[in-house]
């Protein structure tokens, strides 16, 4: 017994050394460290691109409340721009950014968390993890993973056998029966399915809910009886106080506008876009331009998604200036200025996008610096800069290149 706990000691000492909080951009490092400590890792999925992973940044990974609660895990950030991240978030079936994944010094799945979500609700989730669970609990929390991670056959075949959990026990549990119809709709998505969501689901997960079901051309008629609840859910989580609305505001609205498309009400979805660009346009000045990053992108993004084009011409410069190191505002408004057939403008931004891009996004940034050059009459360059990018990045990011060898093979049949 004593060999065992000098051995247990000794082990803790050998590990190397770590900040508490620090992250780790790699998770074989991680893995490495958690195996030392006999700790378990939590891997932060995010890319530059992803709103909903600065929300988590600024409000809730950044704070005290959150650095109590990882106490005891080793944390990693995944970038899955990056060549390792990209393949990590294949393996781990990663479908939405962020994605928070709790793993064994092994590397296998324990947990699987979504982002984005309020400080209290995300370490109350993260603080579950380490509680006592009855049988049940452990199978509701593998079924979430199960279907949060689109591992859709798997989740099936658990949710009809779900092991040493009691099946009425099961039945009797909100979040159970809420699994199986999130399960539901992600796989035939049904009607009566989606108003049995609406009548259990009064979380900010129901924007999820609504926009997979929508997916399918489900009937109209069923959809409108829907809409006063719908509406009543939208008031209630997505247009109210700041900090009493739900983490993800564009997801709720997004999902709204999803709606109002199904139902055919393009004034409606209109009216929704306008409220919704007025009111982040609003709260964005507020706290100045460059201080809340998900909010300066949601301002981008609604604005864009109401088409007042006037507005988002002048916001783009200004994004960039105030996230200088990034390249994605470059590359946005260099793709939404040759959307409008003004190439010449958009080559310095996609240039400028071209100094600091990297990883999957840079091949992103070459598509569009490609076709804005050929707009210019300047295909052979474009050729050329294709055919680089294609041979450095064919075998560690072959999916992605597949864009770019589509190009070429447009203009080669464009020339024929």
């Amino acid at each position: 017994m004593h060999r065992i706990a000098l051995a247990l000691l000794m082990s803790v000492l050998a590990a190397p050394l770590r900040a508490e909080g620090t992250w780790e951009p790699s998770l074989a490092k991680a893995l490495s460290q958690a195996r030392a400590s006999r700790q378990r890792v939590l891997a932060a999925f995010t890319a530059p691109w992803c709103y909903s992973c600065y929300y988590m940044e600024k409000n809730v990974l950044g704070g005290p409340a959150f650095a109590a609660a990882a106490r005891g895990l080793v944390l990693a950030r995944i970038d899955v721009d990056k060549p390792e991240g990209r393949a990590l978030k294949e393996k781990y079936r990663v479908r939405f950014l962020p994605t928070f994944l709790v793993l064994d010094a092994a590397g296998k799945e324990t947990d699987r968390i979504l982002g984005e979500q309020r400080e209290a609700d995300f370490i109350a989730r993260l603080g579950a993890l380490a509680a006592a669970a009855s049988a049940e609990d452990k199978a509701v929390a593998k079924l979430e993973s199960l279907v949060n991670g689109d591992d859709l056959a798997a989740a099936a075949a658990f949710a009809a056998k779900p092991g040493p959990a009691r099946p009425e026990a099961l039945r009797a549990r909100a979040d159970w029966r809420k699994l199986e119809l999130r399960l539901a709709l992600k796989r035939r998505p049904t009607a009566k399915d989606l108003a049995a969501m609406v009548e259990l689901n009064d979380g900010c997960d129901l924007a999820y809910d609504l926009e997979a079901a929508l997916r399918e051309k489900l009937p109209q008629a069923p959809l409108a009886e829907l809409r006063p609840k719908l509406e009543a859910w939208a008031g209630r989580r997505t247009w109210a106080a700041p900090g009493e609305r739900c983490a993800d505001f564009r997801g709720g609205v997004e999902a709204m506008a999803g709606y109002y498309e199904g139902l055919g009400d393009p004034a409606a979805k209109a009216a929704l876009l306008d409220r919704a660009a007025l009111l982040t346009a609003s709260e964005s000045d507020r706290a100045g331009l460059g201080q809340n990053r998900n909010l300066d992108d949601n301002r981008r993004f609604f604005l864009e998604a109401a088409g007042k084009d006037k507005e988002v011409e002048a916001l783009y410069p200004r994004l960039v200036a105030a996230y200088p190191a990034d390249y994605v505002y470059a590359y946005r408004f260099a793709k939404w200025l040759a959307g409008r057939g003004r190439p010449a403008d958009a080559l310095p931004w996609i240039e400028k996008a071209d100094a600091l891009c990297y990883g999957a996004n840079r091949l992103s940034v070459t598509k569009v610096r490609a076709e804005v050059l050929d707009a210019l009459g300047r295909r052979p360059e474009a050729a050329a800069l294709v055919r680089r990018e294609i041979k450095a990045y064919r075998a560690s990011l072959p999916d992605e290149t597949k864009a770019l060898e589509q190009l070429l093979a447009s203009w080669s049949a464009r020339k024929g």
